[in-house]
């Protein structure tokens, strides 16, 4: 796409590639949004985030798979789950729905940026050898140390519309990304839209190491990504890359220099490319 089209307009452009799906929820319509034909692959969006959280990534995946992707309960363009508490409260829809759109003996992968690994924790430790492989991107949940805690600007009291996006943007470069250059109209787009839409708390779930205590009882062969100046862990990859591989000795593990949190955005052509060889795309 070209400088000429909006942020909103490069959204809907992409959303109007695939196919919008809907499963049941407790009150609005669990929403999917459906990219190409294959092997099923779900890709599930962080805290505060929604399907666009993966907008530089659906393309490429849905060349050679079935890439669905989901607003999650409490986010979005989706209704809230009945438990907003938990990650089960989340994982438990998305895994009905699921279900509903591939039927339920469907062999699937699985691939999480940040909050969305303690869904994908839940989702493969439940469906056993159903699930072939787990990629967690910048994923939390892992009771692991952590960087200190970055201040972000308080948006709750902003009304006017211009104080709101510079804060957004603000946001993004202390929190999402390493390079100043990443925070462009696009993604303060997404980030301003999908902290509107969030109604679940998520980083309170994440601290509770949902995550961690899921990786006994998954089979799938994990892969960690993870941009080594993401906010969150700076300084303490070693300490991820040796809990997946403890729990699979053949786990990849991916390293981007320069890159922040939201890597698969930030550093999106080296993403692709990663999920293509781990996951065997054509």
């Amino acid at each position: 796409m070209t400088a000429s089209f909006s942020p909103a307009e490069m959204v809907a452009a992409t959303a109007a590639r695939g196919r919008r799906m809907e499963t049941p929820l407790s009150d609005r319509p669990l929403v999917w949004h459906a990219f190409g034909e294959g092997r099923p692959l779900v890709l599930l969006h962080g805290g505060y985030g929604s399907w666009t959280h993966w907008i530089r990534n659906v393309g490429p995946l849905a060349r050679s798979r079935l890439v669905l992707v989901p607003d999650m309960p409490g986010f979005g363009d989706s209704g809230d789950p009945e438990d907003r508490l938990t990650a089960q409260g989340v994982a438990a829809p998305v895994l009905a729905g699921l279900d509903e759109i591939i039927g339920p003996q469907t062999h699937f992968d699985v691939a999480a940026f940040s909050f969305g690994g303690s869904v994908a924790g839940l989702l493969a430790a439940s469906q056993g050898r159903r699930v072939g492989h787990v990629v967690l991107v910048g994923s939390g949940g892992l009771r692991l140390p952590r960087a200190p805690q970055v201040e972000l600007r308080n948006i709750s009291l902003l009304k006017d519309p211009a104080a709101l996006m510079e804060a957004h943007r603000a946001n993004l470069g202390l929190f999402m990304f390493h390079r100043p250059t990443s925070v462009d109209e696009l993604s303060v787009h997404l980030q301003a839209a999908n902290v509107a839409r969030a109604r679940v708390k998520s980083r309170r779930i994440s601290r509770m190491g949902v995550l961690h205590d899921a990786l006994p009882q998954i089979s799938a062969r994990l892969v960690g990504i993870w941009g080594e100046e993401d906010v969150t862990c700076r300084g303490h990859l070693d300490e991820r890359e040796a809990l997946l591989k403890a729990h699979d000795p053949e786990a990849g593990f991916h390293r981007l220099a320069g890159a922040g949190h939201w890597v698969q955005y930030e550093n999106a052509d080296e993403v692709n490319g990663i999920l293509a060889r781990e996951l065997g795309l054509d």
